[in-house]
């Protein structure tokens, strides 16, 4: 009944945040047409999909342990809003593949086993089981809600944020060498090397069911547009009047858990065997033939992990495609002076033409146009020295003078 509350909480959960996010990213898009409609400025919305590789590691401090981490890969879809003032918001969702490699130094295990056989029921021996090249490959998969927030300048973008983590599976594969020796009571020498009664050194490969717990992990991502690199085809699609640009995207970004991920209900035995049982004084009742089967208990599961923190780190390269769904503002018009309506009764009549023959000849022109550019000078001076003073209009009517 516990668990079924506990995953029941985590469902509603999900669901709160989930309408959340839809109610905030409906009033910032209702925000922005009301925006838009005030001012002449546009906010431009895109739908985009991307996805990345990288780093991960679970980091924690598990005794004798060294974190040796393991790669990442993401996929998701996103929805873009830009403004003009070169900020930017972004909601999507996205599925992440997770791994990380922990690896245990050699230890030895001494345990009192009773195990019953065919001519001998609960016969008492201690077995020495020594582990080398110990791992144990941790692998998560989960949906995300990323949220964020940036800036672009130039090429150049960031953002930082905050993404929801919900993890849909997980599961821990130890790998590991035992080599098992007993102790006979009967006997003086320790026993090894007997394979029919699994004494000897053999390989045990295990695979355990991890619930890990919902997370919220911080990012930030910086990186480079690609635009001015990319071929004129590959920045657009549609054709005609629908023809928007597509944008693309190079960046880095790295994700941090925030929340504790060791919720795990803890043993304190590392290993296990089917069907054995306890005989209440810390001795282990194994039928002979179940000796082989040992079962390798993850090591987030097991009293050794219990006061640890569980996080999540990933650091990788992230590639995004984005597609313009809003229609591209058109250029401001600009204001054409409309010239005045002088009527058809304003037209004046041609009454003659003053001359039959233009004054000057194309040669007169052509020896000007030289005379300027030999002289250096402008060709009006030109133009007043060549041509007598009657034919000039600036001279306009002399009135007859007489000197005295």
């Amino acid at each position: 009944m516990k668990h079924t509350k506990i995953n029941k909480m985590k469902r509603q959960n999900i669901t709160t945040i989930l309408l959340t996010l839809l109610l905030l990213l409906f009033s910032l898009n209702g925000y922005c047409t009301k925006h838009r409609s005030k001012k002449e400025i546009k906010t431009m919305s895109h739908f985009g999909v991307y996805g990345g590789l990288g780093y991960s590691n679970l980091l924690h401090n598990i005794p004798n342990t060294n974190n040796v981490g393991g790669g990442t890969g993401l996929l998701g879809l996103q929805y873009f809003l830009s403004h003009p003032s070169h900020f930017n918001m972004h909601l999507g969702i996205e599925a992440m593949f997770f791994n990380s490699f922990t690896t245990l130094n050699d230890f030895t295990l001494n345990s009192k086993f009773y195990y019953n056989d065919p001519w001998n029921t609960n016969y008492e021996m201690d077995y020495r089981m020594s582990f080398d090249k110990y791992n144990e490959q941790h692998n998560i998969l989960s949906i995300n809600i990323p949220l964020m927030f940036g800036a672009e300048f130039n090429n150049i973008y960031f953002a930082i944020g905050a993404k929801g983590k919900y993890s849909l599976m997980g599961y821990g594969l130890t790998n590991t060498n035992m080599t098992t020796t007993a102790i006979d009571p009967n006997l003086i020498e320790e026993i090894e090397g007997l394979p029919n009664h699994d004494i000897d050194t053999r390989h045990y490969k295990s695979n355990n069911k991890l619930k890990f717990g919902l997370d919220v992990t911080a990012s930030a991502e910086i990186g480079i547009i690609l635009d001015e690199w990319m071929s004129s085809r590959s920045t657009h699609y549609g054709k005609g009047r629908k023809r928007k640009p597509v944008h693309y995207r190079l960046g880095i970004f790295a994700d941090y858990g925030i929340l504790n991920q060791n919720t795990f209900t803890h043993s304190d035995i590392l290993v296990t065997f089917p069907n054995s049982s306890t005989n209440g004084t810390g001795g282990y009742v194994v039928p002979q033939n179940e000796l082989g089967n040992m079962h390798n208990n993850s090591l987030l599961t097991t009293d050794i992990s219990k006061a640890n923190r569980f996080n999540t780190l990933v650091v990788g390269v992230k590639f995004s495609i984005l597609f313009q769904v809003s229609k591209t503002p058109a250029p401001p018009k600009k204001k054409v002076r409309k010239k005045p309506n002088i009527g058809v009764k304003n037209i004046k009549c041609i009454y003659s033409v003053l001359d039959d023959m233009p004054m000057l000849l194309p040669q007169q022109l052509k020896l000007w146009q030289w005379m300027a550019d030999y002289y250096m000078c402008p060709l009006g001076d030109i133009y007043k020295a060549a041509l007598p003073a009657g034919l000039k209009a600036e001279d306009g009517y002399r009135p007859k003078t007489e000197t005295y």
